[in-house]
């Protein structure tokens, strides 16, 4: 119970207790409208001098100025019938844009965390539960305020009802009472079953999700290997595990409803036959009573149904509650207010960083030039990946200081710095959209102009232009119509959009073709000078048009190197020095052509 207030009272823009006075207000002149329905039934029953019950409403009414005759008792009884449905259209109306606002933020509020979570807490979520929040649970959570606020509102005509009732016979209203009691007592025992039925189809669909969502990822090598079928197993069984407990809830949701209604049934039979051997009442005030009665004990049965869905839905209202108090928790601290220009450049100087206890970077120290190409190279798994994702703020040192242009990382806007660079990732996914949609990644300030000089940057403009509707194009799921390297130039023109200050690329090239590596090489090349650029590579590629080599083994620093003066066969293809020993494997070139990758 605490539970279905909370969710009534938290719902923003709600306003509850508003809620409650209309429906309030609503049940009130239904309750006047029935007890106007005394007297008329008394006329029209043949009693011209009605006397009791009925001359009491009469001479009430009449103190307001309405006549004790049919038409004019008629007539109030329809003005507050109408009343009732007004108020109760304007309530009802209020609850839906309520409860489609719930949904709506939810759905912003879960998106807004997403967006500003530190990266180590997006790493380490599975991906498929943020999907099953945003489509699926802030719509159930939705509906437990929905139901919710049905709760209060059947509270509120209940109260009513039974008000009409004591005034008219509170032995019969005792007895209705007691009969929705009853009722509700005996088949209380389905509410816990619904509630753990309700827990257990939140809990199955989100592992539903969360396996679709990694199948979706993995499609490709699931097919090529042909091991979809003995996937699609798998997914099977998280689907039988929710039709099950969608058959349980239906069970126990619909037995629920069927059982309460013969029960009440049955009983408000007995009692309207007893009525007149146990007390005192006239035709119309028995008559006004079975009405009063019967909604009262059929209301009683509606709160336990409402209830019980309401402990079918309060595992999504949890579910969700606890993803954005975990997602405010793990808001990225977002706290300088420097600017850098990135006009000197970017400086390690003994950072270290710990993943749990994991050693990723010991002791770093380097410093990379404003508008130099830098490489750095080493081995999977040496750390390369984190001097990326220190250099962005994704993760803070360990120890150790970062500062750009002089200013410490920390005290940077960290926004605006990020607003500054082009990022180049390994794992290129497009989007399911257009090429202009692609590029602009949802920017609205890049216009059309600078989708067009990004596409020629990067190289793309010619085969775009190739394409029947150009920019315009869709690209299918993940960028599926398109060729790795049309891929690979459509990602480079994402990152020089905005005109950035710092180029990453991060193992950009490796899963290309040697001709497509080439090509993007040269794209690169023809960006030197104008930003600052650093590769990330374990191949070696792009150190024949490098201005400096870094080389880290292992999370350290193992060899820094200006390769504007490196002599030739100072480095090998992946950006060692050779052993004195060892010969050259085709003999001159260049210093340039031998440090250069075999691409």
């Amino acid at each position: 119970m605490r539970t279905l207030f909370r969710i009534f009272n938290s719902a923003p823009g709600g306003r509850p207790w508003l809620v409650v006075l209309a429906f309030f207000l609503a049940s009130l002149t239904e309750g006047i409208g029935l007890v106007t329905l005394l007297p008329v039934i008394a006329i029209v029953g043949g009693d011209s001098d009605p006397s009791g019950t009925s001359k009491v409403i009469l001479d009430k009414l009449a103190e307001f100025g309405i006549q004790p005759n049919l038409h004019s008792l008629i007539g109030v009884f329809i003005i507050m019938m109408i009343l009732k449905a007004s108020i109760t259209f304007l309530a009802t109306q209020f609850i839906s844009n309520t409860a489609a606002e719930v949904a709506t933020v939810i759905r912003r509020r879960v998106i807004s965390g997403i967006m500003r979570a530190r990266w180590q807490y997006i790493i380490d979520s599975a991906k498929g539960q943020f999907p099953f929040i945003v489509s699926g649970e802030s719509n159930r959570a939705a509906d437990a305020y929905l139901t919710s606020t049905t709760f209060i509102a059947l509270v509120a005509q209940t109260a009513i009802n039974l008000l009409v009732a004591l005034y008219l016979s509170w032995k019969l209203a005792i007895a209705g009472v007691a009969l929705g009691l009853v009722v509700a007592a005996a088949l209380g025992f389905l509410v816990p079953l619904a509630k753990k039925a309700g827990k257990r189809e939140t809990f199955t669909r989100r592992a539903l999700i969360s396996e679709l969502t990694d199948a979706l990822h993995n499609l490709k090598p699931l097919r090529a290997m042909g091991r979809e079928t003995a996937y699609e197993q798998v997914l099977r069984a998280q689907v039988e595990k929710v039709r099950r407990a969608m058959r349980r809830q239906i069970l126990y949701r619909e037995g629920l409803t069927g059982l309460n209604e013969i029960l009440i049934a049955i009983g408000f039979a007995a009692i309207i036959l007893a009525a007149p051997a146990f007390m005192d009442v006239g035709f119309e005030t028995l008559a006004i009573m079975a009405v009063a009665l019967a909604r009262t004990a059929n209301n009683i049965g509606k709160l336990q149904k409402t209830y019980q869905r309401v402990a079918m839905l309060e595992s999504a209202y949890i579910v969700t509650g606890r993803l954005l108090e975990d997602l405010n928790l793990a808001a990225e601290e977002r706290t300088g207010g420097k600017q850098a220009e990135l006009s000197d450049g970017i400086r390690f100087d003994h950072v270290s960083l710990l993943h749990g206890d994991v050693q990723a970077l010991q002791d770093v120290s380097f410093k990379i030039k404003a508008k130099d190409l830098t490489v750095i190279v080493g081995p999977s798994g040496a750390g390369k990946t984190s001097i990326i994702d220190l250099t962005l703020r994704l993760y803070e040192p360990s120890s150790g200081s970062i500062t750009i242009d002089g200013v410490e990382l920390g005290d940077l806007d960290i926004s605006a710095w990020r607003n500054r660079v082009g990022y180049v990732a390994q794992e290129l996914m497009l989007l399911h959209d257009t090429i202009y949609n692609n590029v602009t990644f949802g920017d609205p300030s890049i216009t059309e102009e600078d989708v067009t000089r990004a596409l020629e940057l990067a190289g793309a403009a010619e085969f775009v232009a190739s394409l029947p509707k150009g920019i315009a194009t869709e690209v299918g799921s993940g960028g599926a119509k398109l060729s790795g390297g049309q891929r690979q130039r459509i990602a480079l023109a994402r990152a020089l959009a905005r005109r950035p200050d710092l180029l990453i690329f991060d193992e950009a090239t490796s899963a290309l073709d040697r001709a497509t590596a080439q090509a993007i090489q040269a794209e690169v090349e023809r960006l030197k000078g104008l930003v600052t650029i650093i590769v990330i590579t374990h191949r070696g590629e792009f150190l024949d048009i490098a201005d400096q080599l870094i080389r880290i083994e292992s999370g350290r620093i193992v060899e820094t190197s200006d390769m504007a003066h490196a002599d030739g066969g100072d480095f090998a293809a992946d950006g060692s020095r050779p052993n004195p020993g060892d010969k050259p494997e085709s003999g001159g070139g260049s210093s340039r052509a031998s440090i250069a990758p075999a691409l």
